[in-house]
């Protein structure tokens, strides 16, 4: 056999998937290279295959690939196959590729299965073009920032989940795709307990999270395609604003954050020259009354943080011929301002509120700015 490296794809479940062509090469190559040479002696045996093994795994690719393009300078053939699937594709692999790539050394791609195209192919989303992750990172804050990322491409997202990680991670693609959002999950493909859920996020998290079965084996899990939905850019009243986030903050806290963000968006809507009032703290030890325009005293307000204390009303003057400002301030700022008083989550209710936005467009905005501090 012509000497060079032998990717070869395996099983992913059941055996009856190996090519002819995957068995012949693995008949007539000089060494095979394993990611377990444990787990891969099963496969080889049941098909009477008897050859020389080579443990290459995560651990020890970089030191293993010299070894073995030696063995294929000495004019060896060598195949490489991962414990199941199509090697360096969420598998060791692509180290001892780019090394034989490095050193000239021919490599022959042996086709076959793979879970992420089988899942994507029963997916009915849409194929022209996609995005494959593999593994989400473990810790949460990069796995949140991972799921933003794969958001915002706008493509078809394929990822891989292991069964202790499947209902968090559900649940934080629930908070940043939304619960309606459509998806497949693909668990223990080509297996005895192969299972296919099709439908909206939320709706396959309960019934994943339903019974512990459910959350046993391999899963991929296929994303559609992401779509801008018409968000409503309209103030909720600020009586009912203020009534909103009385439910979730204490009187000053509520007053403090509406009173802030509302003067922003008073001087959108009216204008910065637009003239008012502002009542604080009125017949307490540090009542204040400023009076003037809506520009300069937001500047007031906010160059003290003691200004923005207490209890605020807001008398504004009738609106004139001359008050031409009526675009609505983006919500962005409000946002990044009442991040830095409230926990996110308090954050995301309060603003999505304020500015009838969909929650997870609000959440999603939330955790760039806190991955940008």
């Amino acid at each position: 056999m012509k000497p060079g490296l032998y990717l070869i794809a395996t099983p992913i479940g059941n055996r009856d998937d190996i090519s002819i062509r995957a068995l012949d090469t693995l008949k007539n190559v000089d060494f095979i290279a394993c990611e377990d040479t444990r787990h891969s002696s099963q496969l080889l045996s049941f098909f009477n295959i008897k050859k020389k093994l080579l443990a290459l795994h995560q651990h020890n690719e970089a030191d293993k690939a010299g070894y073995i393009s030696n063995l294929i300078h000495q004019g060896n053939a060598v195949a490489y196959i991962s414990d199941a699937g199509t090697p360096a594709i969420s598998d060791p692999g692509a180290v001892l590729v780019r090394h034989m790539h490095d050193h000239q050394i021919d490599v022959v791609p042996i086709p076959g299965p793979s879970a992420l195209i089988a899942a994507f192919s029963i997916s009915g989303f849409q194929t022209n073009n996609f995005l494959f992750y593999g593994f989400l990172p473990n810790a949460n804050g990069k796995c949140k920032k991972a799921l933003l990322e794969i958001y915002h491409k706008k493509v078809t997202a394929i990822i891989y989940e292991s069964p202790h990680r499947i209902i968090k991670t559900l649940k934080l693609i629930s908070e940043i795709f939304g619960e309606n959002h459509e998806m497949v999950i693909a668990r223990e493909l080509t297996k005895l307990f192969e299972t296919i859920y099709k439908g909206s996020v939320g709706k396959l998290l309960i019934e994943i999270e339903a019974k512990k079965d459910n959350q046993k084996g391999e899963f991929v899990l296929v994303l559609s395609e992401p779509t801008n939905n018409d968000e409503s850019t309209e103030l909720m009243p600020f009586k009912e604003a203020l009534k909103e986030t009385l439910q979730e903050l204490s009187l000053n806290q509520s007053v403090k954050i509406i009173a802030n963000i509302t003067l922003k968006l008073i001087s959108e809507i009216f204008g910065e020259n637009h003239e008012m009032v502002i009542a604080r703290e009125l017949t307490k030890l540090f009542e204040t009354i400023y009076k003037g325009s809506v520009g300069k005293l937001l500047i007031e307000i906010e160059a003290k943080k003691d200004n923005q204390k207490g209890e605020f009303v807001l008398v504004l003057s009738e609106p004139t011929n001359n008050d031409e400002s009526t675009e609505l301030m983006p919500f962005k700022e409000a946002l990044k301002e009442t991040l830095q008083e409230l926990s996110l989550n308090q954050s995301v209710k309060i603003i999505a509120n304020i500015y009838n936005k969909n929650k997870k467009e609000v959440y999603n905005l939330a955790l760039e700015l806190k991955n940008d501090e």
